[in-house]
């Protein structure tokens, strides 16, 4: 599955002032604002200071009060723009959560790449049937490595699987003879008797060319 998303676009459920109500409340806005803003950070020092009298501490506690009332509206404004900023277009594509779509160019852009898709979904199948140990993962490995053109390009990568379909056809060949004889000897090792009777009774049905080729193959010399 793949998501696109506009530049204007958001992939939150929920408006930034009702995320910042659950994720961003009023105290950490008031811990920011403490950090941030040098005066309200010292009126708070001193309305909590014991070396000063409770008059003094009550004076800075109004004059906090008072700062964080006029803080308050602006600091909760860029709450709100920071939390919308995790739900961009920038943020989803940095989580790989979805591409930027270029809108100007979508339906050239959406025709390739499903056109694309669909040609390496249909590969990857072919090589899921040739060896049915292979993970997804491998399998897409195999694919990059098949495939001779510009990855980037979807239209490049659809037009290579349609015109190369030899190619692909060997290819699964070779994957195919390898699971084979990995099993083969997967067998051989752990069902040896069971192994031999079965390469006896594969021998039995060879023609005589063939079993000449084969003891040729095997570097050996004499009759059938």
């Amino acid at each position: 599955m793949e998501m696109y998303a506009d530049e204007e676009s958001r992939g939150g459920i929920m408006e930034p002032e009702g995320i910042a109500e659950i994720k961003y409340r009023r105290d950490k806005i008031l811990a920011n604002m403490e950090r941030l803003d040098e005066t309200y950070a010292r009126l708070k020092a001193e309305s909590k200071d014991e070396s000063r009298s409770a008059e003094e501490r009550a004076k800075s506690g109004e004059l906090l009060k008072a700062r964080e009332t006029a803080l308050y509206p602006t600091f909760l404004q860029i709450a709100h723009h920071y939390v919308d900023l995790h739900d961009r277009v920038g943020r989803m594509e940095a989580k790989g959560c979805a591409k930027r779509a270029v809108w100007s160019e979508a339906r050239r852009f959406f025709y390739w790449r499903l056109r694309r898709r669909l040609n390496e979904e249909n590969v990857l199948a072919r090589y899921a049937t040739a060896n049915p140990d292979l993970s997804l993962q491998d399998r897409r490995n195999l694919l990059v490595n098949l495939v001779q053109c510009d990855p980037s390009s979807n239209r490049q990568v659809a037009e290579w699987i349609e015109q190369n379909q030899a190619a692909i056809g060997a290819a699964m060949a070779d994957v195919r003879s390898a699971y084979v004889s990995t099993k083969i000897v997967k067998f051989a090792e752990t069902e040896k008797d069971g192994a031999l009777k079965g390469l006896l009774a594969v021998l039995s049905t060879l023609s005589a060319e063939d079993k000449q080729a084969l003891v040729s193959n095997l570097g050996l010399t004499g009759g059938q």
